[in-house]
């Protein structure tokens, strides 16, 4: 009985202590945001300004790629 008890304990411990050991910092690589508008577009310039803040907050680089419309539906799907 006691055996079992111990390893009862024992698998609740690495139960919870496994989430934080396999938790990576978010993010780990250069973030890049797809506009598929022309540049100098309203939604380009929100974007930037996200990137921008993203970037001020995670301390991660973060970039604005312009695609045309056809690349940035492939990338979402």
């Amino acid at each position: 009985m006691l055996k079992k008890s111990i390893l009862a304990g024992l698998m609740a411990s690495v139960t919870l202590l496994a989430p934080g050991i396999a938790a990576a910092e978010y993010p780990e690589k250069p973030v890049q945001f797809v506009v598929p508008w022309p540049p100098g577009d309203l939604e380009d310039i929100l974007t930037r300004m996200i990137a921008d803040a993203f970037q001020a907050e995670y301390g991660v680089p973060a970039a604005v790629v312009k695609e045309s419309l056809n690349k940035a539906l492939i990338s979402v799907l």
